[in-house]
């Protein structure tokens, strides 16, 4: 997400920035979820003030949950909320967080796959204006952008993995040998084959 959204709506030095960073192997997060708004990014809390010094930046502070990877990133692309419109959706911007900027925080949270998810806290961060993705308070155009395009990528890594999965499984009950059959002769057996296939 933060790639492509970087390449639609980057600054030419976010881009060389950024993308020239992932080029080389950085890795950068995406920060969305909130302890009180997940998919409803609308009702997110964090908030962006603008600040007269550091030439006009940005003054973040809230609380994200669940990002992935944010540990072990160059930035945090924060989505937060710098006006309030009449919309939930409206005044919302993108803004790129050094990861390391004084009053960021973050503790790995243990998942099953290892330390991948964290809580990410920002108290009183101060960043510059250029860090801004896109306009301000048109974050939703960013975000959604990527997003739409994330779902089409993710549900791509389910199917292939089923198709592997059946890649293995399909020629296994034809050796698999008991009862002096294949286990794949067997109802069971291949009602089971069935429903992956239909799930799949």
């Amino acid at each position: 997400i933060v790639a492509g959204a970087t390449r639609r709506f980057g600054t030419e030095e976010q881009k060389a920035r950024i993308l020239g960073g992932i080029s080389s192997g950085s890795v950068e997060a995406i920060a969305m979820t909130e302890p009180e708004a997940g998919s409803d990014v609308g009702n997110l809390s964090t908030k962006a003030e603008r600040t007269s010094g550091n030439g006009g930046g940005y003054v973040i502070n809230g609380q994200k949950v669940f990002i992935s990877n944010a540990h072990i990133s160059d930035h945090v692309l924060v989505v937060c909320r710098t006006t309030q419109g009449e919309s939930k959706h409206e005044g919302l911007s993108m803004i790129f967080v050094p990861v390391g900027t004084e009053g960021m925080e973050m503790e790995p949270i243990e998942t099953m796959g290892g330390r991948e998810t964290n809580p990410v806290y920002l108290h009183d961060c101060e960043v510059p204006a250029e860090n801004v993705l896109g306009a301000e308070g048109g974050g939703v155009k960013v975000l959604m952008s990527g997003l739409d395009y994330e779902r089409a990528v993710l549900s791509g890594g389910p199917l292939g993995i089923m198709a592997a999965c059946m890649d293995v499984v399909l020629p296994y009950v034809h050796e698999r040998k008991q009862f002096g059959q294949s286990i794949g002769e067997f109802q069971l057996m291949q009602g089971k084959l069935a429903d992956m296939y239909t799930t799949w």
